[in-house]
C-alpha cells in the first residue's frame, strides 16, 4: 500500500492551534526549512525487538511518518544486562503517520511561533529547579569506575549521562518556540504523540538516506572557544575514535568501498559553545531497508562509546535510570520519496506524565577529571535550561559559563 500525503508549499502561515491540539502533530527542521506534519492517521509504539518489523512495516505502508526511538532500544541491537531503573516505561518506537505535511520556512515558522503565542517567546516556560540523577559525588565516582574499566582494557572511551527532572509539566509548544528563538539548531523539533511531547534542539544527525545516499554528522569535542577546542588534545582523540566506530557502523550497510569523510574535524558554532564535528558518507546497498539501516547505526557512537556493546552494558552499571528518548533518535519518514531523517536525540527534552526530563553527558576517556566533565555537561545544558527557565538544583556545582 503506498500513501501519499498532500504537500503545502511554503509560504502558508502555520496552524499554531493545531501545535496546540492534544492529537499527534510534528514540526521537524530540514535545513532551510520547516517540515509541518498533522491530520494523523496511525499510530504504531512498540516495546522490544518488534520495533524492527514496525519499521518494516512503516516502509511498505508508505508515507509521512514522525516520531521518535528510546535509547533503551538498543537492547534490541545489543545484549544489555537489566540493572538500571527503567521509571518511564516509554515504547522503544513510536511514530505517528500524517495525511498532510507542510513545508515552512524557518524564518516564518519562528515569527508565527512568536506572534501566535500568548505568552511572547522573551517570557520562557520557567521550569524551575530540577534534579539530578547523579550529583557531583556519585558523578565523580562513576569517573574513577570508568578509569578502572579503561585500565583493564575492556573499553577506550565511554559516554556517561545524568537526567535533570522536574515534576513540572512544561507546556511542549511554548518550549519550542523559546528553543527556536534562543537555540537554533539544525535538528529542532517538537513531535507531539499524544501521552508523550519531545522537544528537542540536537545539533547532530545520526543518519539520513537520501535515495541510496548515507550520512552521519558525529560529534565529540565541546568548549566555549574554537581555540580551547583546537589545543584540546583529549577532544581531539575522542573525536578520532567516534568517526571511525561511525565508518564502522555505516559500513554494515553499504556498498563496499563507498565510506568516506568529506569533512573532519571541522567547528561547529552553536550559542554558548562551539563542537567538533565531522561528516560519513556511503552508499546504502540496494538491499538495506530502514530496518537495516537502524540496527547499523542505532544508537549512536558519540553517546555511547568503543567498543559499543561492551560500553552499553557498562552504561547500564553506571547510570541510575535508563535514558528513556534522551540519546535515543528523533525521526521523520518519507518513505514515498526515499528520504529518512534520524537526530541524535540530545539537547531533549522529554515531556509526560512524569513530568519533565532532560538529560546531558560527555564521553569519558582516561586523561578525564570528574570536575572538568561535570562543567562541561553543565556548559552543554546551561544555556538550554536558561532558555526554558529552568536550572539545577545545586546551584554551587554549576560552573559560570
Amino acid at each position: 500500500m503506498t500513501h501519499s500525503p498532500s504537500t503545502t508549499p511554503s509560504g502558508r502561515p502555520l496552524d499554531i492551534d493545531a501545535l496546540r491540539s492534544q492529537g499527534p502533530v510534528a514540526v521537524l527542521r530540514d535545513g532551510s526549512e520547516f517540515i509541518v506534519a498533522r491530520d494523523c492517521e496511525q499510530i504504531v509504539q512498540v516495546h522490544g525487538p518488534a520495533g524492527f518489523a514496525a519499521l518494516q512495516s512503516i516502509q511498505r505502508q508508505g508515507g509521512f511518518w514522525a516520531g521518535a526511538i528510546t535509547y533503551d532500544f538498543a537492547r534490541s541491537v545489543e545484549r544489555i544486562p537489566t540493572i538500571a531503573t527503567d521509571d518511564r516505561d516509554f515504547a522503544d518506537v513510536t511514530f505517528a503517520r500524517f495525511a498532510t505535511v507542510e513545508r515552512h520556512s524557518v524564518d516564518g515558522v519562528t515569527h508565527a511561533l512568536f506572534e501566535g503565542l500568548r505568552e511572547p517567546v522573551q517570557q520562557p516556560a520557567a521550569l524551575g529547579p530540577m534534579q539530578s540523577s547523579l550529583d557531583f559525588d556519585s558523578y565523580a565516582a562513576r569517573i574513577h569506575d570508568i578509569h578502572e574499566h579503561l585500565l583493564n582494557g575492556s573499553c577506550y572511551q565511554i559516554n556517561l549521562t545524568r537526567r535533570l527532572t522536574t515534576p513540572v509539566r512544561a507546556d511542549p509548544v511554548q518550549m519550542f518556540a523559546d528553543l527556536t528563538a534562543t537555540q537554533p539548531a539544525p535538528h529542532c523539533a517538537l513531535v507531539r504523540l499524544g501521552d508523550i511531547d519531545i522537544v528537542s534542539a540536537s545539533p547532530e544527525l545520526l543518519v539520513r538516506l537520501d535515495g541510496r545516499t548515507l550520512e552521519t554528522h558525529p560529534i565529540k569535542g565541546t568548549a566555549v572557544r574554537n581555540s580551547d577546542l583546537a589545543a584540546s588534545a583529549k577532544d581531539h582523540a575522542e573525536h578520532v575514535i567516534i568517526v571511525d566506530l561511525a565508518r564502522n557502523d555505516l559500513g554494515r550497510v553499504s556498498e563496499y568501498a563507498s565510506i568516506s569523510v568529506p569533512s573532519f574535524q571541522r567547528f561547529e558554532a552553536h550559542p554558548g559553545l562551539v563542537h567538533l564535528v565531522s561528516t560519513v558518507r556511503g552508499t546504502a546497498r540496494s538491499s538495506a531497508n530502514l530496518a537495516d539501516i537502524v540496527r547499523a547505526v542505532f544508537p549512536a557512537a558519540s553517546i555511547t562509546g568503543a567498543p559499543k556493546p561492551r560500553v552499553m552494558e557498562l552504561i547500564e552499571t553506571l547510570e541510575p535510570v535508563r535514558r528513556g528518548f534522551y540519546c535515543g533518535s528523533v525521526a521523520w519518514i518519507d518513505c514515498d520519496r526515499e528520504i529518512m531523517d534520524l537526530s541524535v536525540a540530545i539537547r531533549t527534552f522529554t515531556v509526560s506524565k512524569h513530568g519533565t526530563d532532560f538529560g546531558v553527558g560527555g564521553g569519558i576517556v582516561w586523561d578525564s577529571n570528574a570536575r572538568s566533565e561535570w562543567d562541561e555537561t553543565v556548559l552543554k545544558a546551561s544555556h538550554i535550561l536558561r532558555s526554558v527557565g529552568a536550572y539545577e538544583r545545586e546551584p554551587q556545582l554549576l560552573a559560570t559559563p
